[in-house]
């Protein structure tokens, strides 16, 4: 516990203060990345209803091997025409900074993304020792950055991403 640093409250301020250390905020955001809802899993009927909110008409977003074969032809190549695909996101080794190069929040994380058949044996674990599932058919991990502002009105957080991009600067980059 030697490497906590201590923390500077705002005194002089009239409204409650949660008060949270980096250390604890990115304890906090690497225990919920491995928690069960820090999983995103994304399919056609999902997307669908993710973006149905834009739009007046009933969506049925594609999302198949033949859909993506123009953009990521391996899938197409691998599973053959119009198989249905899950990409499974998850995240780890979070690390959130308070108040740095004029933001209020940066997350540094890897994103973890799992691309799969959207059928019955995808959720199966994969053989000890390797990473994805039974049915991975492509798997790779993401050295990422996001930025955000956060303002807070009636006890009530508002977080604006401001940006989401890779870590270019890493080593594997």
């Amino acid at each position: 516990m030697t490497d906590i640093k201590p923390m500077k409250f705002m005194a002089h301020e009239k409204f409650s203060q949660y008060v949270m250390s980096e250390e604890a905020a990115s304890c906090w955001a690497n225990s919920f990345a491995e928690s069960e809802i820090g999983e995103i899993n994304l399919t056609g009927p999902k997307l669908s209803k993710l973006f149905q909110g834009f739009t007046t008409k009933a969506l049925d977003i594609p999302f198949t091997s033949t859909s993506l074969k123009n953009h990521i032809p391996l899938f197409y190549q691998k599973l053959g025409s119009n198989k249905k695909l899950r990409l499974d996101l998850t995240f780890k080794d979070i690390k959130v900074l308070f108040g740095n190069f004029d933001t209020d929040l940066i997350f540094e994380y890897t994103m973890i993304m799992n691309w799969l058949p959207d059928d019955a044996g995808a959720s199966t674990p994969g053989a000890k020792g390797t990473v994805g599932n039974k049915e991975t058919i492509f798997y790779d991990e993401f050295k990422m950055v996001s930025t955000a502002s956060l303002e807070v009105v009636d006890d009530v957080g508002y977080l604006n991403i401001l940006n989401h991009k890779l870590d270019l600067n890493n080593k594997f980059a």
